[in-house]
């Protein structure tokens, strides 16, 4: 019997190019094979791989049957080798589709080594995320060419496929509770370990109200000119920095050295005023040039560049804050 390998000239390293040339969608068979053999040689890996990877994440179908036999045992807490993901496949009467037993011991050989799996998975979500890009780039040439479409309707398709790609979430269709509750019960998971999770603030009565930060949150801090909203920003960075995590501080109307000015003063503990008048004694220099050495190990990042868009803010955090 042919194996799917077989039928498959376009096996191989991903060649985008003739991908493009041949209309043929994004993707890497190899690195699909190599993922579900790696799954095969360290089965506990899935515990990793079964919230990151969807069925939609490969390609080819049979990959897909595979996939959602392999994900199946892992729910049900059953073993995954040959044996049982073959007796899986044909209790749901897929097995021969999927290439039948001869193709499932060829994929247990795809692979030398169980630790390159999750470098290979990342292939695979980066040419899932290129067909969702390709998909939803069809989308807003359709719009563009039917005059019955607002063109205003185009921006916003655009803007969003935009945002999508910078948070790595771009997509083309909804996700069943087989798909998203098990990534939900793993972050529930994570949260009983951090005892709450997120970022804390330095006032213990504030985190009694709010607990902390959490991620995708927006907190907005409102008061009046000169009440000290950014001296309360800054003292937010400045404890988080302190905790180790990686910070950027956006300002859209004082410079960056004004922002280090107010640093210095708390950190290096130097008088306020000092920084306005220049008067700087011998300890005062070097309080700051030991506050220098100690910013200089700090995760922190500063964008003073006026008129900065969501979008900009977005691809930092994307690219630089993580």
């Amino acid at each position: 019997m042919a194996t799917p390998r077989n039928r498959r000239p376009e096996s191989g390293p991903a060649d985008l190019t003739g991908m493009l040339l041949r209309n043929v969608p994004p993707h890497n068979l190899d690195a699909e094979q190599a993922v579900l053999g790696g799954v095969l040689i360290k089965p506990s890996i899935l515990d990793k791989l079964g919230i990151e990877l969807r069925r939609v994440d490969f390609y080819d179908p049979s990959h897909q049957m595979i996939w959602d036999a392999m994900v199946g045992l892992w729910r049900e807490n059953k073993p995954v080798d040959l044996i049982t993901l073959a007796t899986a496949l044909t209790a749901a009467g897929q097995l021969e589709k999927a290439g039948g037993p001869a193709y499932l011991g060829q994929l247990a050989g795809c692979i030398l080594s169980a630790a390159n799996t999750l470098h290979h998975a990342g292939i695979m979500r980066a040419m899932s995320k290129r067909r969702s890009m390709a998909v939803m780039g069809r989308r807003i040439i359709e719009i563009a060419y039917d005059p019955e479409r607002d063109p205003a309707e185009f921006v916003s398709i655009a803007q969003t496929a935009s945002d999508a790609v910078l948070k790595d979430r771009l997509d083309t269709h909804g996700e069943t509770p087989d798909e998203f509750l098990d990534p939900y019960t793993a972050y529930l998971e994570k949260l009983e370990e951090s005892g709450g999770g997120g970022v804390s603030t330095p006032f213990w009565k504030l985190n009694g109200l709010i607990r902390s930060f959490m991620p995708g949150e927006m907190i907005v801090v409102g008061a009046r000119p000169s009440h000290g909203k950014t001296a309360l920003a800054l003292t937010f960075a400045e404890h988080a920095i302190g905790l180790g995590h990686p910070t950027g501080i956006f300002s859209l109307e004082m410079g960056r050295h004004q922002l280090l000015n107010r640093m210095f003063s708390s950190g290096a503990g130097v008088a306020a005023q000092r920084f306005r008048d220049g008067k700087f004694s011998d300890e005062d220099w070097s309080r700051i040039y030991d506050h220098c050495q100690r910013m200089k190990q700090m995760p922190l990042r500063i964008y003073d560049k006026p008129a900065r868009k969501p979008s900009d803010i977005r691809a930092a955090y994307a690219y630089e804050l993580v």
